[in-house]
């Protein structure tokens, strides 16, 4: 990746605003953000938007198609890290076996430079 090119990120939200602040938050640490407030949304940008260089994804996307199912169907199209955001990091405890590769898990409670660090590591693999 060209380091004068910052990174860009899907940041896929179901709850508008929270999704809004966290793009204002990841603009702060200079990435680029696009957002998607569905699943399906996310799989369709993630799909045809070359220019995403990682997926960021809340864990509970309430209705439609889920975070693992939107990861996977991800996964299958294009070899892309994936951060998954869960509000109870022990809540995925018994389903990290389904996490498929290049699928991260992290807390919401993480702080930025924990987030940050993570996302710079991902980026870094591919």
């Amino acid at each position: 990746m060209d380091q004068a090119t910052p990174t860009t990120i899907l940041l896929v939200e179901s709850t508008a605003i929270v999704g809004l602040i966290e793009a204002g938050i990841l603009k702060d640490m200079g990435y680029e953000t696009r957002l998607a407030f569905t699943g399906q949304k996310a799989v369709l940008q993630a799909t045809t938007d070359p220019d995403i260089d990682l997926v960021l994804i809340d864990a509970d996307l309430g209705q439609g198609l889920d975070s693992m199912l939107a990861a996977r169907a991800i996964l299958r199209r294009r070899k892309i890290p994936i951060i998954l955001l869960t509000s109870d990091g022990n809540s995925l405890l018994p389903r990290k076996e389904w996490l498929p590769d290049r699928v991260l898990c992290l807390s919401r409670d993480s702080n930025p430079s924990t987030l940050q660090s993570m996302i710079h590591s991902a980026v870094e693999q591919i």
